[in-house]
């Protein structure tokens, strides 16, 4: 998996979020793959430190006002 499928998998999960809360989500990530790959790491293990998009996806709807 990449970047851009990682992404694409996050943002079919937030698909019940508002349009704003899941691009501001998704450029959180977005953000943080590319400081991340500006300092040598590649998506793989960018992915690792992530941990799941499913992971995420959950904490993201759990957070008040999602």
């Amino acid at each position: 998996m990449n970047k851009v499928e990682y992404l694409s998998a996050l943002d079919m999960l937030l698909h019940n979020l508002s349009e704003q809360e899941r691009k501001d989500a998704l450029d959180f990530y977005y953000d943080y793959f590319e400081d991340a790959i500006e300092s040598g790491k590649t998506d793989e293990q960018i992915i690792g430190e992530l941990g799941s998009y499913e992971k995420i996806a959950i904490k993201i709807i759990a957070l008040p006002g999602s």
